[in-house]
């Protein structure tokens, strides 16, 4: 009765995504009744799956509210005071707006260093089956793993997608072997290595994307990654505790700061959750081109608005894509009358995404 009731009163607040909730409510239920009962970690995680449906049905974005997303899209790091002075309205005004919707889940802040400038020259997309059961124990081991920056779980041909970071193939062989084979839950792996990211954005909500920045060459220092581990853990932290913290000048980590922004070693990114900005329906897209077509397909799919990463990459498919929509007919509409009429695809399949264990770029204060 009480699962009915909160069915009810779902469909009420919230039509577009009701079903959605619905769903991933009775499936919660399910999976607390079969396999949660009796391990604290899945157990929590059930819990703030839980709490964050409930949250993102409280939680009705205004036209402040996406003014100061669109600032920091812009420039995630400009100050209240900034921001503020833009929009006409006071700095509490747009650190209160902005604090409720880091606490709601509807956005988080990520600091994204280049893996290749960190001398990571192996990115791949891990496309993973589980045991019957077993998919959320087997994503959220996946997440507790430094070089695995990404977890969903999926319908379809695959239970679980990552994204993982290796120095070289050796490290791959080795990580595949020994971390993945000390997780008895996973049933079998492919792993598809990436040639080349067509399109990388989390701006589905101003179509803001930003150009790739090809990387300049040069090496690192200990203050660079000092500066890049600080920056991981505070995007928004101010020059001046970001000097009295390392021990520098302000001058010198303005400097720093600016060059690895500017070259692309470094890049800081709002991402918003497309669920709590009516987006509930997400997709993964596995495509197979004909010979001489992948790069054509790639950018062709990276113009479209609602795709916001794509991946050309080595493997059983030749391009995997991530997609946010409004609804399923908005899905069905760009798959069938537009990634269908595609020159060069041969065939593609559709994977909807069920929930997200991991999304954290953290690589310095993680691995190194």
């Amino acid at each position: 009765m009480e699962t009915a009731m909160i069915e009810w009163t779902w469909v009420a607040l919230r039509p577009s995504i009701a079903m959605e909730l619905v769903a991933d409510f009775r499936a919660g239920i399910d999976m607390g009744a079969r396999q949660f009962r009796g391990d604290p970690k899945l157990e929590n995680e059930r819990r703030s799956s839980r709490d964050m449906y409930q949250k993102r049905l409280l939680f009705e974005p205004d036209d402040i509210d996406r003014a100061v997303i669109a600032e920091l899209q812009l420039d995630p790091r400009q100050s209240d005071n900034e921001i503020a002075r833009k929009l006409g309205v006071s700095p509490n005004t747009v650190h209160r707006r902005f604090q409720l919707m880091l606490d709601q889940k509807a956005v988080s802040l990520q600091a994204i260093p280049n893996v290749y400038a960190l001398g990571y020259d192996v990115w791949v997309v891990l496309a993973m089956n589980a045991y019957a059961g077993k998919v959320d124990p087997a994503a959220l081991a996946l997440g507790s793993l430094p070089n695995i920056q990404h977890v969903i779980i999926t319908t379809g041909r695959f239970d679980i997608f990552a994204w993982a970071v290796f120095r070289g193939l050796d490290d791959l062989l080795c990580f595949v072997n020994s971390e993945l084979g000390r997780i008895p839950q996973i049933r079998d792996i492919e792993s598809m290595i990436s040639l080349r990211l067509a399109k990388s954005s989390w701006q589905f909500l101003t179509n803001n994307v930003k150009p790739l920045a090809a990387v300049a060459k040069r090496d690192l220092d200990p203050s660079d990654l000092a500066l890049i581990r600080e920056v991981e853990v505070e995007p928004r932290e101010t020059i001046t505790n970001l000097a009295a913290k390392l021990r520098m000048s302000r001058p010198s980590v303005r400097k720093r700061l600016e060059s690895l922004l500017q070259d692309g070693s470094l890049r800081i990114e709002l991402v918003a959750n497309p669920v709590m900005f009516g987006f509930p329906t997400r997709a993964m897209m596995l495509i197979k081109t004909s010979p001489g077509e992948v790069i054509n397909v790639a950018n062709s799919m990276a113009s479209h608005e609602r795709v916001l990463h794509v991946i050309v990459c080595a493997g059983q498919y030749d391009i995997i894509a991530h997609g946010v929509f409004h609804d399923a007919w908005e899905m069905s509409q760009y798959v069938r009358n537009n990634l269908g009429n595609l020159r060069g695809v041969v065939r593609h399949e559709t994977l909807m995404i069920l929930g997200e264990r991991k999304l954290r770029f953290s690589l310095v204060s993680a691995v190194l």
